[in-house]
């Protein structure tokens, strides 16, 4: 491992540069919706997985694409049914997102992967203070699209299908 971290002039240990990130936001029926921070093409694989406090998964829902080529994906609402999508896997029918300690989302197309996630007593917490246009994003705070891309102009910020992607 040190050969190949001189060769590449990385130190494997140390954290990603670019943060990849989506906003969440409740529905106004108290769902979880993922807005992927720009358009998502070529999905093939959506996961969502909802931890416990003894960072256990214990609820998995999964979507894959009716199309090979995979489908176009900005926004999910976990547990509702996504167009040219079919639900794969799901581990609980009508899963309760707001029992859990975090909801991990992982996106996956035919040239790689790109993942978010979110604290949902952080999230939950701050939720009241906030208007329906806003969305969380993990570790940097509320925005809405506009100041979501106003923030991922910088180095450290990225929408999930964003650039050093395999969206780019």
């Amino acid at each position: 491992m040190g050969i190949a971290a001189s060769l590449t002039g990385c130190d494997p240990s140390s954290a990603p540069l670019v943060q990849y990130s989506g906003g969440y936001q409740e529905t106004e029926t108290g769902q979880l919706l993922l807005w992927t921070g720009q358009p998502c093409t070529g999905v093939t694989d959506i996961e969502f997985e909802l931890v416990n406090d003894d960072n256990e998964l214990t609820t998995r829902w999964k979507l894959t694409s009716r199309k090979p080529a995979g489908g176009a994906v900005e926004e999910v609402v976990l547990g509702e049914p996504l167009p040219g999508f079919r639900v794969t896997e799901r581990s609980d029918p009508d899963p309760d997102w707001r029992g859990f300690d975090t909801v991990r989302l992982l996106i996956k197309t035919q040239q790689g992967q790109s993942a978010t996630y979110t604290k949902v007593d952080t999230f939950t917490d701050q939720l009241p203070d906030h208007s329906s246009d806003e969305y969380f994003v993990q570790d940097q705070g509320w925005y809405t699209k506009g100041d979501f891309a106003d923030i991922t102009d910088d180095e450290e910020v990225a929408p999930l299908c964003g650039r050093g992607t395999y969206a780019d």
